[in-house]
């Protein structure tokens, strides 16, 4: 798969300043001369560059300029996903286009959801939720416990019927 071709389209919107390829890369065409652009990792960790169009700057992901260049979507889905689940491999073969329940679906069959303290929003850490279910042992009231940990009631009630923290 690496050896193959590489091959070269105008970004939609951005036809004549910029291109990608289907092996995952893109370059600017600016100023009457080609130049691949560095990419980074974004929080999520997908690779992503910046464009620029009109003095304005977007980070995009590099799989998402990819499909919207080679995939056909007659559909409208709106997730654009891996089928190798790497999030820095754009390459057009690992890339196809599905809903976000389709996305969701498939990190639930293949167990890559976040669990527990691995969820970013998560106030709790792993050592806190056993101490939650000790205390929730004693006469304490939800409503306290929530208030010692500065989550809500409903945390500690998720927590007690083991709809979080299994």
């Amino acid at each position: 798969m690496k050896n193959q071709q590489e091959i070269w389209k105008d970004i939609p919107n951005y036809e004549g300043l910029y291109q990608c390829s289907n092996l995952g890369r893109v370059k600017s065409l600016r100023f009457n001369k080609e130049k691949i652009l560095k990419q980074g990792i974004g929080h999520c960790g997908y690779s992503q560059v910046v464009l620029s169009l009109n003095n304005e700057k977007r980070t995009i992901a590099t799989h998402r300029l990819v499909a919207n260049s080679f995939l056909n979507n007659p559909k409208k889905l709106s997730c654009v996903c891996h089928k190798n689940d790497n999030k820095t491999d754009s390459f057009v073969e690992n890339l196809f286009w599905g809903s976000h329940k389709d996305n969701m679906m498939d990190k639930v069959k293949k167990n890559r959801q976040a669990k527990g303290e691995n969820i970013g929003s998560s106030k709790l850490r792993s050592a806190d939720v056993l101490i939650i279910k000790e205390l929730l042992k004693s006469n304490l009231k939800q409503k306290e416990i929530a208030i010692r940990f500065n989550v809500s009631p409903v945390a500690i009630s998720y927590i007690k019927h083991r709809k979080t923290w299994h």
